[in-house]
């Protein structure tokens, strides 16, 4: 049991859960750090465009948790009614994600990150 959240990083979304997925999804070198390295293992870390962030949850499917890629209506607007807050920078989380592009947790250490927005 266990799935994966996938974070937008782009600026102006920053935060936006841009999906959740069984963990078993091969992701593309434009979704992932790890994919990205795959794809090109020579090229300098700094060269990644860091588009998105994976959260892989340990202890919940995807389905428990597709209520995350909900909408809502604010100021005549549809938008994701959940998202993401970044760690701060001077905990170890966030050092993994910057780092590595994932971090894997079970979803009660992830939920402290998401928001809903009202």
């Amino acid at each position: 049991m266990s799935c994966d959240i996938l974070v937008c990083n782009k600026a102006g979304v920053s935060g936006e859960i841009s999906g959740i997925s069984d963990s078993k999804l091969n992701y593309t070198h434009n979704e992932t750090f790890a994919a990205w390295r795959s794809k090109f293992p020579n090229n300098d870390v700094s060269e990644y465009h860091r588009n998105f962030s994976l959260i892989k949850i340990s202890d919940k499917t995807s389905e428990e948790l597709s209520y995350l890629t909900g909408h809502t209506f604010i100021d005549n607007d549809i938008v994701n009614r959940w998202y993401f807050v970044l760690p701060s920078s001077s905990t170890d989380e966030w050092k993994v994600l910057f780092l590595t592009g994932e971090i894997s947790k079970t979803f009660a250490e992830v939920l402290i990150f998401i928001r809903e927005r009202s």
